[in-house]
């Protein structure tokens, strides 16, 4: 019976020494987004623009329906086929959300950093980080 008490009491004392600890603090974000210079998944495709891989501004996930939308607005040459298109990112090697393994790597992986900085990861960049702001605006912040 006692070593069970001993445990409660132990068990409060940590519950109480955790709860006391003083909250993160986080660096507030302005409250007006960066001008957005790069369409990419989350902001969604600038009508009219081309994508990237042809020397474009648009870096949303070269999906077959994206490419049917660059079709369309003839951004992409009319007899191009979505294999040709793919293609030239493979030659490239450029990664994009199509490629499972670099999804969520925030382009922070070997094919690092975005492709409107050089990259060649034009993997979407994980919205509300530093990283997604630069990448929408195409301008690097300033290092602390």
């Amino acid at each position: 019976m006692i070593p069970k008490l001993k445990l409660s009491i132990f068990l409060v004392a940590i519950m109480l020494i955790s709860s006391c600890a003083a909250p993160p603090k986080f660096k507030m974000k302005p409250s007006i987004p960066p001008n957005v210079k790069y369409g990419i998944d989350p902001i969604g495709h600038i009508p009219g623009t081309s994508p990237w891989i042809l020397g474009g501004i648009c870096c949303c996930t070269p999906t077959e329906k994206m490419f049917n939308i660059y079709k369309k607005e003839g951004t992409v040459a009319a007899n191009m086929t979505y294999q040709q298109f793919l293609n030239l990112f493979k030659e490239k090697d450029i990664v994009t959300d199509l490629d499972p393994e670099y999804r969520g790597s925030n382009n922070r992986d070997d094919h690092g950093p975005h492709v409107v900085f050089g990259g060649k990861s034009m993997v979407t960049p994980t919205p509300g980080t530093d990283n997604y702001e630069e990448v929408i605006s195409g301008k690097r912040k300033p290092s602390p």
